[in-house]
């Protein structure tokens, strides 16, 4: 019995000694990823206490207080952009006021402030000289606009300060907001993460005598990207011979001695770029939490978005990253290769969500105060792609983000071993691009806007009708008060949403309407609502035969012609013929019935029934 407990207590022991082996080697492989450039996974990460929310129509404090009120919220607006709002919340259980918020038929879509990370692994080297980079070429009016949201750019770089954009209705230092958008003295962009028009934060080194990036509010990663933008950019238009130039938006929503930023401040920056006319929007940065707000942001935007995968390793179409691995028309996703080529192996990738790769080892570019790095990752092939962008839109200002996405994707040198791991598996040619320059499809059309309404006695129920008459699909529709230019809309930054092709209002009055589409083009049409009450009201015909199953459309004519009454329908018998609210007559069962058509004034007439048992 003794030698048989023994046996058992060995065996008992071999096993838990060959567990906490196991264990002990998934712990040791996890520290030795993680050492190799790897990330954890975070799907919770958001700052505490904050909430984006998203409204059905423009919003301001007033109106935000009562709701909040009648909710039971205690929360103080930090940020009101039309229609979106940033919160922040005390002492409150986030849950429960993202349940009450989310409930409310004036809310698209409320969310915590998730978190934004740069996707870049580091820096090389330090302090670099540039033997290889190129950056100046002749300097013209044709401009093209690229906003970069990352942290802040160094703008004042001997290799960058040529190319970085200036908002011209601004007068610099007059502590007075000039063009009324809402941020002081944003000359070259805004610091969304320090709420101010800093946008690179300095330190001066006594050693070398120099001012370099802050430690405590690192620059050199938005000015790393910035540079390869400007860089690969200038030598792409002398080897094309455009004559044109790339002006860099600094928007800085990332900061901190972490780098990291957040949704609200990404969609502020979003909506700053889009107001200001940029073309191309860089987005080296991500997270692995889906948000809506931030993809509806950017697909309401004409941009090309140009956004890293990631350098966990991991299969993004698993794995999603935000917002590169939102499926939209104006996004691009870039993994990284090294010089070989390859896959690297820190990058993440993704045969369905991942849509090309470039360069992105040992990428030498500028940083902060006039130096210059190596840095590796996704967010550094990032840029180089940003930079093909422009091209594009240099050579034709009037094309849109899925002629510029399908130009680049087949201007691929094919590399098989990468066909399992990006949709279009290739390396980049200078080249075809050039080559293909001349493919890029263009709209010079406005969209067409129609409408019609009716008044319900109470309301005006307006069906807008909106149409892309040049093929690069309308991007956005909105409304406003009054009669309004389209410079009121701000490029479709202000205004309501028009949502499901309804708008309900309440006065008669002046409205106008806007659309815009991919391409940057515009339109605007303003509307008078009144009602004019119908006087007579005849049918087409009073009696209809209908088998089993027909449908029949009711059809009336109204005197005068533009009166906007509601019409109402209403059937004596359902179970044998049903009416929609748009005077569809379904015939249900054998039997006699009739439809009643009456106006606002209760003037009516009868449209008899008589349904036979033939299908």
């Amino acid at each position: 019995m003794v030698v048989n407990s023994v046996i058992i207590i060995n065996k008992t022991f071999r096993n838990f000694l060959l567990l906490y082996i196991i264990i002990s080697l998934i712990l040791l492989c996890d520290v030795l990823i993680y050492n190799c450039g790897k990330k954890s996974i975070s799907k919770t990460e958001f700052l505490q206490g904050e909430i984006n929310v998203l409204f059905q129509t423009s919003i301001n404090d007033n109106i935000l207080k009562k709701i909040l009120e009648n909710e039971d919220i205690i929360a103080q607006s930090v940020a009101i952009n039309e229609n979106f709002v940033q919160l922040k919340v005390a002492d409150q259980d986030m849950d429960v006021i993202l349940h009450k918020l989310n409930n409310l038929p004036m809310i698209i879509e409320a969310e915590p402030n998730y978190i934004l990370k740069n996707n870049n692994i580091g820096n090389i080297t330090n302090n670099l000289k540039n033997d290889t980079l190129i950056f100046q070429n002749q300097i013209n009016d044709n401009n093209i606009i690229v906003a970069v949201i990352d942290t802040g750019i160094d703008t004042l770089h001997p290799d960058l300060k040529n190319h970085i954009w200036i908002n011209t209705n601004e007068i610099e230092n007059d502590g007075i907001d000039n063009d009324i958008n809402g941020y002081v003295d944003d000359i070259n962009g805004w610091d969304f993460y320090n709420n101010d028009n800093t946008l690179c934060s300095y330190k001066y080194n006594n050693k070398t005598k120099e001012y370099v990036s802050n430690p405590n509010d690192c620059d050199n990663h938005g000015t790393h990207v910035a540079g390869i933008i400007v860089s690969n950019y200038v030598k792409l238009i002398n080897i094309s011979k455009l004559n044109s130039n790339i002006k860099i938006m600094s928007l800085k929503i990332q900061g901190g001695a972490d780098g990291n930023g957040s949704i609200a401040a990404a969609i502020s920056a979003i909506k700053y770029a889009t107001a200001n006319g940029a073309k191309i929007c860089n987005m080296s940065l991500g997270g692995y939490t889906y948000s809506r707000i931030l993809e509806k942001t950017i697909r309401e935007s004409n941009m090309l978005f140009v956004t890293a995968a990631g350098n966990n390793g991991n299969d993004n179409d698993v794995n999603p990253v935000y917002p590169a691995s939102f499926d939209l028309d104006n996004i691009l996703s870039i993994a990284y290769t090294d010089k070989e080529n390859k896959l690297e192996r820190n990058s993440n990738y993704g045969k369905n969500s991942v849509d090309v790769v470039a360069p992105g080892t040992n990428i030498l570019s500028t940083i902060v105060g006039g130096n210059y790095n190596q840095m590796n990752g996704s967010s550094i092939a990032t840029p180089y792609i940003t930079s093909i962008a422009a091209l594009l839109y240099s050579y034709q200002n009037y094309t849109y983000p899925i002629s510029v996405k399908n130009i680049i994707t087949k201007s691929l040198d094919n590399i098989s071993l990468l066909k399992d791991y990006v949709q279009y598996p290739g390396i980049l040619n200078t080249t075809k691009i050039i080559g293909n320059l001349s493919q890029l499809k263009i709209d010079i059309v406005e969209p067409s806007i129609m409408y019609s309404y009716v008044y319900n006695g109470k309301k005006f129920m307006v069906n807008p009708i909106i149409i892309d008459k040049g093929g690069s699909e309308i991007c956005l529709s909105k409304w406003l008060n009054g009669k309004k230019l389209i410079s009121d809309f701000s490029r479709g930054t202000i205004g309501h949403t028009i949502n499901s092709n309804l708008i309900i209002l309440d006065k008669e009055g002046f409205y106008t309407l806007y659309s815009s589409d991919y391409s940057g083009n515009e339109k605007v049409l303003t509307m008078f609502l009144h009602n004019i009450q119908g006087k007579k009201l005849f049918l087409r015909t009073e009696k209809v035969h209908l088998k089993i199953g027909e449908r029949y459309q009711i059809e009336y004519k109204l005197i005068p012609t533009n009166a906007t009454d509601e019409i109402k329908y209403c059937s004596s018998n359902d179970n044998i013929a049903s009416v929609s609210n748009y005077g569809k007559v379904t015939a249900n069962q054998k039997g006699n019935c009739r439809i009643k058509i009456q106006l606002l004034n209760k003037k009516h007439k009868y449209l008899y029934i008589i349904v036979n048992d033939q299908k």
